[in-house]
């Protein structure tokens, strides 16, 4: 079977949010880069920031994260980052960071 990436809709976008909420519990989803900002084109991957409590290195938090995704055959970078880690990161000044937190699209905000 060969796998094709299908088109990124805003369904799609949901549904992989609610993959990642119901596998994780994160504090926060946040869509970033092109595809935050209607400036992508059919082939842009789709970028995320999960923020949630997690063990491991940075890459076994992402491959885990797409995992959850499965089977949806997307192109996806996943940055996953603990509440402390983003505090950490924005009181060292992460110019990245901030763009991601203060331009990219909230999918999903957990509430207290």
């Amino acid at each position: 079977m060969t796998s094709y990436p299908v088109p990124i809709t805003e369904n799609l976008l949901q549904e992989i949010t609610e993959r990642i909420v119901e596998s994780f519990d994160p504090e926060k989803v946040i869509l970033f880069g092109s595809r935050s900002t209607s400036t992508a084109r059919a082939d842009s991957d789709v970028d995320l920031l999960v923020i949630m409590e997690a063990s491991g290195s940075p890459i076994q938090r992402a491959i885990e994260v797409k995992r959850a995704c499965r089977p949806r055959f997307v192109s996806m970078d996943v940055l996953v980052k603990t509440p402390d880690e983003v505090e950490t990161r924005l009181d060292q000044g992460s110019f990245f960071l901030r763009e991601i937190l203060e331009r990219g699209k909230v999918l999903y905000e957990r509430q207290s």
